[in-house]
């Protein structure tokens, strides 16, 4: 499973080297646009409000208290998980190959390295999130939100629900990009104490002071009725929380309903995350058989997939490692006191962006880059997913046309490219 704590710094394969750098830098002012669309962003670091907000609310609680906590929770958030549907497969196949007439059970609670359990997030879990994952799911969480807003600067949403909102990362994400334009967050979360836990964030530590961010409304169920509808629907670092497979079908048919543009999952970089993922793309998408077949509205992916039929990472021969992309971010507290005493590190995540009817010209099928690209001499290598379903290692030359070669010196991991 990645492990999103390790900064990666010396990764070959992850990472461009200074001198690549100074390439890209230098040909992001000559290239013509129109062949590149970057999403890249520069290490996100929180909200000043948000940042002065943490330090009052922390600072009623022990520091060692918070580091141990914080850190022990962060690490039992990237080893915990269930068997992916891949090593479910491998592990079916060994056991047709078992001697004997032993019976094996495959289930879906089993998990590495013990049973998967639910956290109950009260107020001692609460600060130890704030402690140590609000930087990365803030971080991963805008960097999604932002490419709408790239790709369609005219879009003003009015409502947002968030679904597992939290200590309310996504508010606060959706707040910088759209704030003046949303007039109801409204915050779905179970835990009553991250409901509290929140609120005081967004009052500055401060209970008896207004909310930084008006129209913040809580609840701790989904509403029944589906006639509120929701121009972003988001559920953050949530759907793989919840303890099996049915639920979170029956959560992403229930988000789906109450979408009225977009719906947005964003889940931790590995198999279990990517599960999550896949899920919401064959329930709603995946040429709309699943729409039909579930009686849901027709959708199509906006990002970041070119194409609404079977994800190729699926399957078992590429789907190790899971498709993610990374963000770079400041450090948490827990990171910045221990080992990791870099400014930043880099936050891997899968995500899907689903919107509702048919596929247009918002939502072109243009390549996207799903590796970081390889740069050599007089050529530049591509992993790219393309609008057929496949992705394909391609290598680009100068012959392939000078501004298209110029775009690709300076794409990133995540960029789309104008390439057929």
């Amino acid at each position: 499973m990645p492990n999103d704590i390790n900064c990666h710094q010396n990764s070959e394969e992850f990472h461009a080297n200074q001198e690549d750098e100074r390439i890209k830098e230098e040909s992001e002012s000559n290239f013509i646009k129109s062949d590149h669309i970057s999403f890249y962003m520069p290490t996100i670091r929180l909200p000043t409000e948000l940042n002065s907000a943490l330090r009052t609310v922390l600072a009623n609680y022990s520091n060692k208290s918070l580091m141990v906590d914080g850190t022990a929770l962060a690490k039992y958030l990237i080893r915990r998980g269930r068997k992916s549907e891949l090593e479910k497969e491998l592990l079916l196949k060994r056991v047709k190959n078992l001697p004997g007439d032993d019976e094996v059970v495959v289930d879906n609670q089993f998990c590495r390295p013990d049973k998967f359990s639910k956290i109950r997030y009260r107020t001692r879990e609460c600060a130890a999130f704030a402690f140590s994952r609000v930087p990365a799911c803030y971080g991963a969480t805008l960097r999604v939100l932002q490419e709408i807003a790239t790709r369609l600067p005219e879009f003003t949403p009015k409502t947002l629900l968030d679904f597992g909102s939290g200590l309310g990362t996504s508010v606060w994400a959706a707040n910088q990009i759209w704030g003046e334009t949303i007039s109801e967050y409204q915050c779905i979360d179970i835990s009553s104490d991250a409901i509290d836990f929140a609120d005081l964030l967004f009052k500055g530590g401060n209970s008896e002071a207004p909310s930084m961010i008006p129209h913040i409304y809580y609840r701790q169920f989904l509403p029944i009725s589906n006639k509120a509808n929701y121009d972003i629907v988001i559920a953050s670092y949530s759907l793989h929380e919840l303890p099996n497979i049915n639920l979170r079908q029956e959560a992403i048919k229930n988000l789906w309903k109450k979408t009225k543009d977009f719906l947005i999952i964003v889940e931790p970089g590995n198999n279990d995350g990517f599960d999550s993922i896949l899920h919401a793309r064959n329930i709603i998408v995946n040429e709309n058989a699943g729409a039909k077949r579930n009686g849901l509205q027709k959708g199509h992916i906006f990002a970041p997939c070119p194409h609404d039929i079977d994800c190729p990472r699926e399957y078992m021969d590429v789907k190790s490692p899971p498709c993610f992309f990374e963000q770079t971010v400041e450090v948490a507290p827990t990171q910045r006191e221990t080992h990791l005493k870099y400014s930043n590190y880099h936050e891997r995540f899968s995500y899907v962006v689903i919107r509702k009817g048919e596929r247009n010209e918002d939502a072109p099928p243009f390549p996207r880059v799903v590796k970081p690209p390889k740069h050599r001499t007089g050529h530049i290598i591509c992993d790219l997913c393309l609008r057929d379903g496949l992705i394909e290692e391609l290598i680009f030359t100068k012959s392939e046309g000078k501004e298209l070669y110029k775009a690709l010196k300076c794409s990133r991991w995540g960029d789309m490219l104008k390439y057929d």
